[in-house]
């Protein structure tokens, strides 16, 4: 019967400050925005700075196995509870499978003791500690778990969150809204369990972040089979001159992974229908308008085969 209001918040330019939480959820505090912050310390701080608006009855839940996360419940002076992989957190799982989507089961615990089996139709290891965090917000909410848990078999996922978005000569279309490095190799992790050869499409998202992850999106498509690169996506940026998708390209061969640049949608589109064979599980990634090409794509297919 309480009312509730659950919202997402975002880091960028700061406007999680805006918020006045009184439960907060922090999944992970990954390198991003840092065209906001300049570095991660900063970045840390401001997740520091968001916990402290908590009530001094407010409830803080973080992931135990991300140190940065660690390092901030520490410090606060609120009631914190962990979740994670690590066999000392407070909420952890056992007995975790995969069926051949990469979909989870597993067995939740609550400090050692068993409280539901969870069985997940989304894929990936993050989706498993998303649903466990999930079950420990219920818990402090008073919310029967075991309910919480057959609730979250039913969570089919989002729209362009690993999104099976069509089938164009076979190849198995997917889109995804990972936009920097971590959440690209969250992806392809996803990706590479229906066992089939992957084909990455990443539409690099901003010339800030590029430039600041370089180092990291040049092997954060290592699970792919083949990556493709388009053009940067500018979004709020001005082309500062001096970062090309060229130049990420250049650096993922040195480093061994097959990397191919297809600028535009008709490139990328080309290279696809081209070199792309029935089976593949062909990945689009980014938070800008890449989730476009899969549409088109579609479009253009469904009206070939119309003919």
């Amino acid at each position: 019967s309480k009312a509730l209001f659950v919202a997402e918040a975002c880091e960028f330019n700061r406007s999680f400050l805006h918020m006045p939480p009184t439960l907060v959820l922090v999944t992970n505090i990954e390198a991003d925005h840092l065209d906001t912050y300049g570095d991660m310390a900063h970045l840390v701080d401001a997740f520091g700075q968001f916990l402290d608006k908590l009530p001094p009855d407010g409830v803080a839940i973080g992931l135990k196995d991300d140190e940065r996360v660690i390092s901030l419940l520490s410090k606060l002076d609120r009631r914190a509870i962990t979740f994670g992989f690590d066999k000392s957190s407070d909420w952890t799982l056992s007995e975790i499978t995969y069926n051949d989507t990469g979909c989870p089961t597993f067995t939740a615990l609550h400090h050692g003791r068993e409280m539901c089996q969870v069985a997940l139709q989304v894929g990936g290891d993050f989706n498993a500690l998303h649903a466990l965090s999930a079950l420990a917000v219920a818990d402090v909410l008073g919310l029967d778990v075991p309910k919480a848990a057959q609730a979250l078999h039913h969570y089919r996922g989002a729209r362009r969150r690993f999104e099976h978005t069509g089938v164009i000569n076979g190849m198995m279309m997917y889109h995804d809204y990972g936009h920097n490095p971590a959440e690209m190799r969250a992806a392809l992790s996803v990706a590479k369990k229906h066992n089939r050869r992957v084909i990455a499409v990443m539409q690099p998202h901003t010339y800030s972040r590029v430039k600041t992850l370089f180092d990291e999106y040049l092997t954060c498509t290592q699970e792919a089979d083949i990556t493709l690169v388009t053009d940067i996506f500018a979004a709020r940026e001005v082309d500062p001159g001096d970062i090309d998708s060229s130049m990420l390209v250049d650096g993922m061969k040195a480093a061994g992974i097959d990397a191919h640049l297809t600028r535009t949608f008709d490139d990328t589109e080309a290279w696809l229908l081209a070199h792309g064979r029935p089976g593949d599980l062909v990945l689009t990634m980014s938070c800008g308008d890449i989730h476009l090409l899969n549409q088109q794509m579609q479009e253009h297919w469904d009206a070939k085969q119309a003919k």
